[in-house]
C-alpha cells in the first residue's frame, strides 16, 4: 500500500514542476495595412542613466569610514602594537585613544606627498621569515580617491623601496607634530 501513495505522491510533485500550458487567449501580432509581415515595430528609444556615488566611496575593507593613513609599529625588545589613524577631516586617533586634531589642508597635503614620492606605486613584498632580533614591524596604509596601498617591512629588511622609509619618516614627522 505505501509504494502506491508515494507514486502518487511523487507524480503530483513532478506535475507540479511541469511548465503551466500555454493560454488560449495569446496575442498575435497585427499587421498594419501597407506594413509587411517581415516588419517590425521600430525598438523604444534608449536612455542614459548615469549612476553617481552617494557620499564617499566605501573604504577597502578593515579600513574606518574617513581614515586615509593607518600607521601601524610592532614588535622591538618591548614587544609593543601601536596604531594611528589619520583621517581626511584631520582628526588622528592614536594608539591608546588619545586623539589630536589637524588641518584637513594638512592630511591632503601628506597624502599628495605620499603620492608624489611613489608609495602608491610600490609593489608589496613578503616580510623575512626570520623576523628574529626584536626588529619593529611597519605597515602603512594610505587610501587616496580610488587608490589604497598597504605596504608592510621591518627593521633593516633588504630591497625595501627608498619610497616607503621616506614615506614612513613623513607620516612619523606629522604625528609628532601633531602630539600623537
Amino acid at each position: 500500500m505505501k509504494p502506491f501513495y508515494l507514486t502518487i505522491a511523487l507524480t503530483m510533485l513532478l506535475s507540479a514542476c511541469m511548465l503551466p500550458p500555454q493560454s488560449a487567449t495569446q496575442t498575435t501580432p497585427v499587421i498594419e495595412e501597407g506594413q509587411s509581415p517581415t516588419q517590425t515595430a521600430p525598438a523604444p528609444e534608449a536612455t542614459e542613466i548615469v549612476l553617481t556615488p552617494i557620499g564617499k566611496p566605501k573604504p577597502p575593507e578593515g579600513i574606518p569610514v574617513g581614515a586615509v593613513l593607518i600607521y601601524r609599529r610592532s614588535g622591538g625588545v618591548a614587544g609593543l602594537d601601536e596604531k594611528w589613524e589619520i583621517f581626511d577631516d584631520g582628526r588622528i586617533v592614536g594608539a591608546d585613544g588619545a586623539t589630536a586634531q589637524a588641518e584637513p589642508a594638512e592630511v591632503s597635503a601628506l597624502l599628495t606627498e605620499l603620492a608624489r614620492i611613489g608609495f602608491f606605486d610600490l609593489q608589496p613584498q613578503p616580510l623575512p621569515l626570520d623576523l628574529c632580533c626584536d626588529r619593529f614591524t611597519y605597515e602603512l596604509t594610505a587610501v587616496s580617491g580610488q587608490r589604497a596601498q598597504t605596504y608592510t617591512a621591518i627593521d633593516a629588511q633588504e630591497g625595501v623601496p627608498s619610497a616607503f622609509w621616506k614615506a614612513l619618516e613623513l607620516v612619523q614627522a606629522f604625528l609628532q607634530a601633531h602630539g600623537q
